[in-house]
């Protein structure tokens, strides 16, 4: 490759380019986990709540029709607490491995 100016050019503004988007990632990602992060008492929480005997009461009184008609209740759905807990290991998961790949490229 010629080491022309022109070339050179280029390439800087390449590098800037690839700067730019890495810092922007890097900010979002930041704010992204710091909300996670804020996010986990709560999902122990709804954890607790969905392996109660509580939440099996309130399912039961759901099914039977026993709750007000506008009670907004997709807590005591089967698989949306389910499905929100498994997200979360998932993505624990996967930060570790992206962690684990930087790291070993280090």
């Amino acid at each position: 490759m010629e080491n022309s100016a022109e070339n050179r050019i280029k390439y800087i503004e390449q590098m800037e380019d690839a700067l730019n988007r890495c810092t922007e990632v890097l900010t979002k990602y930041e704010e992204a986990l710091a909300l996670f992060r804020d996010v986990q008492d709560t999902i122990r929480s709804l954890s607790t709540y969905y392996d109660s005997l509580q939440w099996r009461a309130d399912f039961e009184d759901s099914e039977k029709g026993n709750l007000p008609p506008d009670l907004r209740c997709g807590v005591l759905t089967e698989d949306a607490v389910w499905n929100l807990l498994t997200e979360n290991q998932e993505l624990a998961i996967e930060m570790l491995e992206t962690a684990a790949e930087i790291l070993k490229k280090a």
